[in-house]
């Protein structure tokens, strides 16, 4: 079967123009939120080298503002 088989006409796209956008808007924000997890993670895996048991707490809490700061708030608490 060929594209014009299938209703697509020469140059057209199977999806409309304004679609792409919203496609494009949404892995973007899936790309952000990804970013932003896995520094994060990274933070906290950095923060916590070389840290003691009693001191993993504090650690954490000054990561978790660090990300919070990054991120810009408390996510609407």
């Amino acid at each position: 079967m060929s594209a014009l088989d299938w209703g697509i006409a020469a140059g057209a796209t199977a999806v409309p123009g304004g679609l792409w956008v919203v496609l494009a808007a949404g892995v973007l924000s899936v790309c952000g939120l990804l970013v932003v997890a896995v520094a994060a993670v990274r933070v906290a895996r950095l923060a916590m080298d070389g840290t003691g048991p009693g001191e993993r707490a504090a650690v954490l809490r000054a990561a978790a503002e660090v990300v919070r700061a990054v991120r810009g708030g408390r996510g609407g608490r």
